[in-house]
């Protein structure tokens, strides 16, 4: 019979840490606190992207020597700062929850309808030095972020869009095809090319819907997150600046036959009817400013 001799040193194992196990409350506590570290770190980001942005508008303002005109380059401006904090939101949380792939394809369309004729005619650029080149840079940048965002939308992130609750009735092709037959119809001639005038009033209509389906996704979720609820507000502050530009501009949008100025009335109505659309999200976000989500009331809709 073979014997085998076991010293007791090798049946000797490390005893566990004397030390009390971290409690359930503990770990939470951590995990809280690796949070409230990563909200602060977006804020300070927040807070750099508004003072980049106001930095940067200054400095344009002066170098180009830009008038009263440059408020339709602010608006760019603006609405391009709004999808650059969307792009914030996606890549610091990695899902594109709360956020309308409908509203982002919208966008899209509306600046390519745009920079079709901006980009090689001056009927509708600012007369100031921005209307050079400024103006069409940043709304070329609008259109590569949001081509991002729907990219994170569709394809990288698809697992985490809500698409359940990006439900609005009506498609976008319908919608499309609406303002483009509203801007054959009722069109300015500051190009004096029908087809890019057309182009760009269809844009501009087209505009004043895009904001809708975002809306109506929130309205379903009950919840808005902060970066989110900036970018409305963005945009609602870009299409106040644009109101300002064409309001001045009215008298240049009338037919140079003379008559009535439907195309002028036509321009500022698509303006004031988006902003009558999301006025209500406006008043709800300045009362709960500060806070990290928006709550938005049970009887909320669009």
């Amino acid at each position: 019979m073979v014997s085998f001799k076991v010293s007791s040193r090798s049946l000797e194992f490390e005893s566990a840490p004397t030390s009390p196990s971290e409690h359930p409350a503990e770990l939470i506590a951590k995990s809280n606190a690796v949070g409230t570290r990563k909200a602060q770190a977006v804020d300070i980001k927040v807070v750099l992207c508004y003072l980049i942005f106001f930095v940067g508008g200054v400095t344009l303002y002066n170098a180009l020597s830009a008038g009263f005109s440059s408020f339709l380059t602010l608006s760019a401006g603006l609405q391009c700062l709004g999808f650059v904090l969307l792009a914030m939101k996606v890549q610091n949380q990695r899902e594109t929850t709360g956020l309308s792939g409908k509203m982002l394809a919208m966008y899209a369309l509306t600046l390519c309808f745009r920079l079709s004729s901006t980009v090689h005619l001056n009927g509708y650029l600012p007369v100031d030095q921005t209307g050079d080149w400024a103006y069409q840079a940043i709304e070329v940048c609008s259109l590569a972020l949001t081509a991002y965002l729907m990219r994170c939308t569709f394809v990288t992130h698809r697992s985490t869009y809500q698409e359940q609750h990006d439900s609005f009735p009506i498609a976008i092709q319908n919608l499309v095809m609406g303002c483009f037959i509203l801007a054959v119809v009722v069109h300015p001639n500051l190009d004096r090319w029908t087809f890019f005038d057309i182009m760009w009033t269809t844009g501009c209509y087209l505009e004043t819907l895009s904001m809708l389906p975002q809306l109506w996704m929130l309205s379903k979720i009950g919840e808005v997150e902060a970066l989110a609820s900036h970018f409305v507000v963005l945009s609602v502050l870009a299409r106040v600046c644009s109101l300002i530009f064409w309001y001045r501009g009215f008298a240049e949008l009338r037919p140079a036959h003379g008559g009535f100025n439907f195309s002028g009335w036509g321009v500022m109505g698509a303006h004031v009817a988006q902003l009558l659309l999301s006025c209500d999200f406006v008043f709800l976000y300045v009362k709960s400013f500060g806070r990290s989500k928006m709550t938005l009331p049970s009887s909320w809709d669009v």
